[in-house]
């Protein structure tokens, strides 16, 4: 069994700003309209307005919008019963981008990077845009569906649900969820604001290699104080590798920090239990 424990590290962020020019495409218009078109004026020429969200107790918006996309095809319903259709749903592909806004001026604008834990996990990444409203009430807190007509009817699926996720009590943060492999299992990233820095900002995962973040994790949802535990059980698809990893929010440097590591064969490990 191999155990550390990691506790400093360096801020890793990636910060890049934008010029100024017109959109030519948007479909994030929910119910403020003014609001949207002013941000539409301020987004690089050739953009998709994917979504916004207004921060909380601010002036401040965070819009999400998309460069060098394309929008998947849609299939028949029965496509998206399947593990990678109920994450992925119908996927708008391209290079994605979170740019803070305020008092109509872009304050910053940074890129969703394709770095997951076990390397990138796509080329260009592909991310739900439209899914059955069935599936939009189980996994995204959307309206129930009256009648089954409606359930099997696609919707455009809201990215921006901002919540604590680092434990300061601050509705700051959100989570973007992919599919790569293995049902009951999605690779997150988590983005959000940083009033430290008053930017828009992707959060760093720290692993085991303090030098090389990275933005991609199986399942890493955190609690309500910004931890993590995350396991990888015995027998999960046919899984002979027992780990778990712990993280911690770090407020200092705006990383989830790797705290505890284990990993065992889960020959030993049973064996460990039954002495």
């Amino acid at each position: 069994m191999n155990r550390f424990v990691l506790i400093n590290t360096s801020r890793v962020l990636l910060l890049f700003l934008l010029f100024i020019s017109l959109p030519i495409h948007m479909d994030a218009s929910r119910d403020d309209s003014a609001l949207v078109s002013r941000v539409e004026k301020l987004l690089p020429k050739g953009a998709f307005f994917r979504d916004y969200a207004r921060i909380p107790e601010t002036d401040k918006v965070l819009v999400l919008y998309i460069l060098d996309y394309e929008i998947a095809k849609e299939y028949p319903p029965d496509a998206y019963i399947t593990c990678p259709g109920q994450v992925n749903g119908q996927p708008i592909e391209g290079e994605y981008y979170l740019a803070l806004i305020e008092n109509d001026i872009v304050v910053n604008s940074v890129p969703l990077p394709t770095e997951g834990r076990l390397g990138n996990i796509r080329s260009r990444l592909r991310i739900v845009y439209r899914q059955l409203n069935k599936f939009i009430h189980r996994r995204f807190n959307g309206p129930e569906p009256e009648t089954e007509e409606e359930a099997l009817e696609m919707s455009e699926i809201h990215l921006l649900d901002l919540e604590d996720l680092t434990g300061d009590g601050k509705q700051y943060e959100f989570q973007i969820e992919v599919y790569i492999a293995g049902c009951g299992h999605v690779e997150v990233l988590t983005a959000g604001y940083s009033p430290s820095q008053n930017r828009a900002i992707v959060f760093p995962i720290i692993g085991k290699d303090p030098t090389d973040p990275y933005y991609w994790h199986d399942n890493f949802f955190p609690d309500e104080t910004g931890t993590i535990n995350w396991e990888y059980k015995c027998g999960d698809h046919a899984n002979t590798i027992y780990s778990r990893e712990k993280f911690e929010f770090n407020q200092t440097i705006e990383a989830f920090v790797m705290t505890e590591y284990e990993r065992i064969s889960c020959k030993e490990k049973y064996q460990s239990q039954e002495n």
